[in-house]
């Protein structure tokens, strides 16, 4: 086992006894989940466990209903990212798996009450060291993480990162993923703002998320040498992804 995946694991039991601890979100039940009726949901703690080979993290609110930590794909999410692409995981801020279907949740409060908490300061500060630690890691492995921003929310939570990390440049290739640096090192990473990869799953509206998202993280993460490469690669999963048109969304 490298140093550097030993480093990882030693953050994700952080990060993990971090949540697990009487770190609190003002005026919101510790631990659980507020339904849009205003009732208590129980969860459970669920920070993924990171395997060896990682190069797409997905950075969210919270786990898919049910989830464990040590079985991440076991969920429609998942499975539905996965006809696309592999080696990823998902590092969410309120790691706590519902035990109810995703969409009773009162999302709208709960981004809110993160958002406005006392703690979010903590809650920033734990969520990105945990997500430094995976870059580090991927870095030593030779591969340029690619750190997905699904939703509004977590683009806004990326912000505190601020003096963290440095913006470097935006691919002319795709306008919405930019390469960032640690700051002061030259270990670089890739960030793409975009949906929830499951958005379509809840909503008939966004069911162009793979044509046009996926095949591009695909072709970032099948990158060999430049950024000619990264369009050659896109082009290849277009194709691919067209092909899959015909393959049912429901999953």
């Amino acid at each position: 086992m490298s140093s550097n995946f030993k480093s990882m694991l030693i953050s994700y039991e952080t990060y993990k006894s971090f949540h697990q601890s009487d770190v609190y979100i003002d005026d919101y039940p510790n631990h659980k989940f507020m339904s849009k009726d205003k009732e208590t949901i129980d969860a459970k703690s669920c920070v993924f466990k990171p395997e060896v080979d990682i190069r797409t993290a997905f950075l969210a609110v919270y786990p898919p209903t049910n989830s464990t930590p040590n079985n991440q794909n076991n969920n429609a999410t998942c499975k539905f990212i996965k006809r696309h692409i592999d080696n990823f995981i998902f590092v969410d801020i309120y790691p706590w798996a519902p035990n109810t279907a995703s969409g009773k949740i009162d999302y709208e409060l709960l981004t809110k009450k993160i958002k406005n908490s006392k703690k979010r300061k903590k809650l920033s500060k734990a969520y990105w060291l945990y997500i430094k630690s995976i870059i580090l890691y991927a870095s030593g492995n030779g591969v340029t993480l690619m750190i997905v921003l699904c939703g509004p929310f977590i683009k806004t939570i990326f912000k505190d990162f601020k003096g963290e990390v440095e913006f470097v440049s935006t691919y002319t290739c795709d306008h919405e993923t930019s390469k960032y640096r640690i700051t002061g090192t030259d270990i670089e990473f890739n960030v793409k703002s975009t949906d929830h990869p499951s958005a379509h799953l809840l909503s008939d509206t966004n069911k162009q998320f793979p044509e046009k998202d996926l095949p591009m993280i695909k072709a970032f993460n099948e990158r060999e040498n430049d950024i000619d490469d990264i369009s050659i690669k896109l082009e290849e999963s277009k194709k691919i992804s067209i092909a899959n048109k015909r393959i049912s969304w429901k999953v």
